[in-house]
């Protein structure tokens, strides 16, 4: 009987919830997406217009096809911050994104947070990698291959028309430059070039200044090793538990941290030199990149940023 009575209570308070989420269901297209449900924000509206029927409708059905849309069709990636592009189809618009693997990209919009969504997809699959929260108006990524993504912009069923957007993209280093004062024009050797008559490969980059500059963490992490060793003479390796990455520094002149030290980005790891196998040669750091489950890859694309720091960065333009 008290089973029955409670299966009863229990039918009662869904049929409750149904029909007050019928009642209410303009409101939830007005207040979608929420920040209490655990998926991205264009999924949560799509889902609100879904429970308040809207999806089935003529306009839902649009909008939906736009968003798959825009994914099959991206433009090309804005050059410069003088080109406009306007979508076809203003409730959604996508362009490819080029990047190499550690490199940040930083997309963010100018239009209110509560009138657009914005994401970004792999470009084959096209597997959502990010995406702005409810009520952001940017997104941040790093790359964790070589490829190309789509990054998608797309309006609210009820955004008013004539509404403007601007969108500003910016694809550039993910840690910080490991040589004190130093930048891409100190990088003399890059990963994969060859060593000992090609017999192996050069497994990181080789930065030149004065012995004695300062070599910097390039990420916050914990040092797991402090030694020395014939090839890479007096050398510190740091791990980042929140990249995954182990960090190399090889031929300094001497350390300056120890195995289980915390260092922040910036902090010394240890001073410029030619230790190791690099007797023969200038001063200089070599730098190297290990990531879990793949090894060694190069460091460049994650400590430089791609372009001159003069180039603008990529704009696009539109309205709704």
């Amino acid at each position: 009987m008290a089973r029955a009575a409670t299966r009863l209570i229990g039918v009662t308070l869904l049929a409750l919830l149904a029909a007050a989420a019928w009642l209410a269901r303009p409101s939830l297209v007005r207040l979608a997406p929420t920040p209490l449900l655990p998926m991205p924000a264009h999924e949560q509206y799509a889902a609100a217009l879904a429970l308040a029927g809207v999806a089935a409708t003529d306009a839902g059905r649009a909008w939906t096809a736009a968003a798959e849309r825009a994914l099959e069709q991206p433009r090309d990636a804005v050059p410069t911050a003088t080109q406009r592009a306007v979508s076809d189809d203003t409730s959604a618009v996508a362009w490819r994104v080029e990047v190499r693997r550690g490199q940040r990209v930083t997309i963010a919009t100018g239009a209110a947070p509560d009138l657009f969504f914005l994401d970004l997809f792999t470009a084959g699959e096209r597997r959502r990698v990010a995406s702005a929260a409810p009520r952001e108006a940017s997104l941040e990524h790093i790359a964790d291959d070589d490829g190309e993504l789509i990054a998608r912009l797309q309006s609210r069923l009820d955004t008013p028309s004539g509404i403007s957007y601007e969108v500003t993209q910016r694809v550039g280093a993910s840690l910080l430059f490991p040589v004190e004062g130093r930048d891409r024009r100190a990088v003399q050797s890059v990963f994969g070039d060859g060593r000992d008559a090609g017999r192996r490969r050069h497994e990181g980059i080789d930065i030149f200044a004065p012995r004695g500059t300062p070599a910097l963490a390039a990420v916050d992490g914990w040092v797991t090793r402090q030694t020395t060793n014939r090839l890479g003479g007096n050398v510190v390796w740091v791990w980042s538990p929140s990249r995954r990455l182990s960090l190399y520094y090889a031929h300094l002149d001497r350390q300056a941290v120890a195995p289980g030290d915390r260092v922040r980005a910036g902090d010394v790891i240890g001073y410029v030199g030619n230790t190791g196998n690099a007797r023969a040669t200038a001063p200089h750091l070599h730098f190297g990149v290990y990531a879990s489950l793949a090894g060694a890859v190069d460091p460049l694309p994650f400590v430089v940023d791609p372009a001159s720091p003069h180039r603008p960065r990529q704009v696009l333009r539109g309205s709704r």
